[in-house]
């Protein structure tokens, strides 16, 4: 499924799900953020994407979220070589899980924990093809109520791909990443939530 499909199937999702929870329970988060992966690819890395979350009570909460990243991948050859160049690959998630939220409701800033359990894709150009795995993550931030209904996110979290042993997105003669088991880095982001 492309990326703005599965936005948009989320959003959809979401919408039809607000009829049921009341007002303040729903919220859209949009972010932008900076993934810091491993040797495989680019040291940092832009990332942005979307989360939707339908909270439980003032503290907890569950979520939906996806995100893109574009980065350069090391190429090896299949006799597992050093790599000789780079082609450019993105890494999209799509992750459910938990949120917790500590401290007061009335504070005007917060500190939360979330866990996500997701798949990822990590696509290469047409010759190389895509790769689907399994993927987690675990992170924690601060939000910062900027106004009746909207909170400026800071988030850290540590973002792990099962890629299976070997490589990943092969053509003929080489793979773009030549991985162990797991692959995995931090990425920090920003965001802002709205409340409904």
């Amino acid at each position: 499924m492309r990326p703005g499909a599965l936005i948009a199937a989320s959003v959809l999702l979401a919408l039809c799900s607000a009829s049921s929870v009341s007002a303040g329970q729903y919220e859209v988060t949009p972010f932008l953020g900076a993934g810091f992966e491993s040797a495989e690819y680019d040291a940092v890395a832009p990332s942005y994407g979307v989360a939707f979350g339908l909270r439980l009570d003032d503290s907890k909460a569950f979520e939906l979220w996806f995100s893109r990243q574009e980065v350069e991948a090391r190429v090896v050859d299949a006799t597992f070589a050093e790599p000789t160049y780079r082609v450019d690959a993105d890494i999209e998630r799509l992750h459910f899980g938990g949120e917790y939220r500590g401290g007061d409701s009335g504070r005007r800033s917060r500190g939360f924990v979330n866990f996500s359990l997701g798949l990822a894709r990590i696509g290469g150009p047409s010759n190389f093809g895509d790769s689907y795995s399994f993927s987690m993550a675990f992170g924690g931030g601060v939000q910062l109520q900027a106004g009746r209904s909207t909170r400026v996110r800071f988030q850290a979290s540590w973002i792990s791909t099962n890629a299976g042993s070997g490589s990943i997105t092969c053509t003929t003669g080489s793979c773009a990443v030549q991985t162990e088991s797991f692959i995995g880095g931090i990425e920090l982001s920003i965001g802002l939530t709205f409340n409904f």
